[in-house]
């Protein structure tokens, strides 16, 4: 009889064959077709993921990791009596299915619409997660592990100390200008104001040699301006408690950023300090010399042919609904065009008129006097407002134009022939017929009475005195409010955004700038308003350019008056300044600028014409300009008269 001979275990076989089969209970068993070949790879990337029955295979064959059926995610090492497990994230008996590497660097383990097993390690950039020869699972971000089951999160290594700058025109890494500090380096001057703002001067420190600023006077409190080691450059009030300006630059990989005012007006934001500075993330550019160009010229081809240095247009007009604007007129595309075709770095300010709400420029009232009439198809109106006696008898009140819809009050005397709206003597107010039957009265009476139509909506009759006999009872809402003018700016903003950019041309305009005039002059209402209003307009042109084209620059205009009424100053928007020029037949009169005109948003100078329409416009022009360019600001232009060339 032949035995069959029985299997000889050594003792260190049996320890380590017992540690396999109990890592077998604590870890979960490799199930059929789990164990993976050779050829497996051994890591993947951000956004994958390891399903059930996948697994990761170390360079060498040595170690494998597979998302077990159990719920189980289990690395093994491979061995001379078998596989024998060596990590897990102990979840079996779950619903796991999915190990995922995801955007933000943390490895999830996840089953069943839940996260069971996470590495709670975070990262954004090159990702990925590997299975190494030692057995160790690791997380990578930009070639720096910052996880592994050995370690666990793996702090980043401290960031090198900043270096410093002690150059009277420079500021490094953490270093802090306080108010009434400053950079200079030649004739420029960045200095940190008492008011708040932080100026670039050409020259000496006064209001005309300023080129560049943050827009933050009248700021309250001593600020500081601190270069931050992320590579934001911001201005602080105390304590740090507010930020009233920054230039935006973190996370553009700064390392030991460097702010460096350079001998040309440039002020310039760099990644990095040393003799070899490294790529500029920020800059207020090189001041340019002063010039001065045309605004509305006959043609943007005529004037570059003419020598004008810069150019203005209108792109449209304003509409008394929205957009707010009207379509383009083609003359701002075809200065873009002109300017392109040239080949010249030609500044390009593209100027719009935007309406304002219907009735926020209502101002007065109209008037019907004592014994004064309307008759047949004749009206009083204000603002949006209109009373008008009707071909078909009706005299009624519309706030807008004469549609049912807007129809506010009437005498519901359609039909009955009257013809005629009398302010009678004693105070009544009453509508006649041709052969002088009254078919309608307002019933109240009052020694030399008026009728006045009002911007509050309401039809009011008056005594002498001042007394009101009667009324419609009619009001109107305040459309002037910021809410609407903002709302209004931002639809504007974003139409004529849209129209710039169906221009199809490679350069765009260096301005699109506001003019509140509206359609007609003054409807935008802003020349009645208040601050808060204008605030609110150039926020919501400034928010619907940008949210159209972040490349557009928004500004806008106004005259030197408003500037100063409605503390203009203080929009950190570029402003243009509304000035004239001109004079008699004998007498040339310079452009002038009033005294406190002379805020940091002040880009430039729209010097209109004013004067009899003969040679004398042409001959103003040496003058205009050198008084202009003596200003000191960098984008000017002239305005003559419609249709009139002068060379420049």
């Amino acid at each position: 009889m032949t035995r069959t001979p029985r299997s000889i275990v050594s003792p260190i076989q049996a320890i380590v064959l017992a540690t396999s089969l109990l890592a077998g209970v604590l870890l979960g068993t490799v199930g059929p077709g789990m164990i993976p070949s050779a050829s497996a790879a051994s890591s993947f990337g951000v956004s994958e993921s390891l399903t059930t029955g996948q697994s990761l295979t170390s360079p060498s064959n040595s170690f494998f990791a597979v998302m077990q059926g159990d719920g189980n995610f289990v690395i093994y090492q491979r061995t001379f009596i078998g596989n024998v497990a060596v990590w897990s994230t102990g979840t079996s008996g779950t619903a796991s299915n999915t190990l995922r590497l995801q955007g933000d660097g943390n490895l999830v383990l996840y089953g069943a619409g839940r996260a069971y097993w996470a590495s709670f390690a975070f990262a954004s950039s090159q990702l990925s997660v590997s299975l190494q020869d030692d057995g160790n699972l690791v997380v990578v971000s930009a070639g720096r592990p910052i996880w592994s089951w050995k370690t666990g999160a793996i702090a980043p290594p401290p960031p090198p100390p900043c270096p410093t700058s002690s150059s009277s025109s420079s500021v490094g890494c953490e270093q802090v200008l306080n108010e009434g500090q400053q950079l200079a380096a030649g004739q420029y001057n960045a200095v940190l104001q008492g008011d708040g703002n932080f100026v670039l001067y050409n020259g000496a420190t006064t209001a005309n040699n300023a080129v560049w600023s943050t827009g933050t006077n009248n700021t309250r409190g001593v600020l500081q301006l601190v270069l931050q080691r992320d590579g934001n450059l911001v201005l602080y009030t105390p304590g740090r408690a507010s930020a009233p300006w920054s230039t935006g630059t973190f996370g553009k990989g700064a390392t030991s950023p460097h702010l460096e005012l350079q001998g040309d007006g440039n002020m310039v934001l760099y990644k990095s300090a040393g003799a070899t500075p490294g790529g500029a993330i920020w800059a207020t550019g090189a001041p340019a010399q002063t010039t001065v160009g045309v605004y509305a010229y006959p043609s943007a081809q005529q004037a570059i042919n003419d020598g004008w240095p810069q150019i203005a247009v209108t792109g449209a007009l304003g509409s008394q609904g929205p957009p707010w604007v009207q379509s383009p007129n083609g003359e701002d595309k075809a200065t873009g065009l002109a300017i392109q075709n040239s080949g010249r770095s030609i500044p390009w300010n593209s100027y719009w008129t935007v309406s304002g709400p219907p009735g926020a420029a209502c101002n007065g009232r109209a008037v019907l006097g004592t014994n004064a009439a309307l008759t047949s198809g004749s009206s009083l109106s204000v603002g949006q407002l209109t009373a008008i006696l009707q071909g078909d008898g009706n005299f009624v009140l519309y706030n807008g134009s004469a549609i049912p819809s807007n129809k506010l009050w009437s005498t519901n005397t359609g039909g009955r022939g009257g013809t005629r709206l009398e302010m009678q003597s004693d105070g009544n107010l009453v509508l006649y017929t041709s052969s002088r039957a009254a078919v309608w009265s307002s019933g109240h009476f009052g020694a030399n009475s008026i009728l006045a139509l009002q911007c509050d909506g309401n039809l009011v009759t008056y005594a002498s005195g001042g007394t009101p006999t009667w009324s419609t009872g009619t009001s109107v809402p305040k459309t002037g409010t910021p809410e609407n003018y903002q709302n209004i700016g931002f639809v504007a903003g974003q139409t004529v955004a849209r129209a710039i950019d169906g221009y199809g041309l490679r350069i765009k305009p260096n301005f699109v700038t506001l003019d509140p005039e509206g359609y007609p002059d003054s409807h935008s209402g802003l020349d009645a308003a208040g601050p808060a209003q204008w605030a609110a307009m150039m926020q919501g042109w400034s928010d619907g350019i940008k949210s159209i084209d972040g490349g557009l620059t928004p500004a806008f205009y106004a005259t030197q008056s408003e500037y100063l009424a409605y503390n203009l100053r203080s929009i950190n928007l570029p402003f243009f300044l509304a000035v004239a020029f001109g004079g008699d037949n004998t007498t040339l009169i310079p452009p002038r600028r009033l005294s406190g005109v002379d805020g940091g948003n002040i880009q430039g100078v729209v010097a209109f014409y004013y004067g009899p329409s003969n040679g004398l416009q042409c001959a103003t022009v040496k003058s205009a300009t050198a008084t202009i360019a003596s200003w000191g600001y960098r984008y000017n232009t002239l305005q003559f008269n419609p249709g009139l060339a002068c060379h420049a």
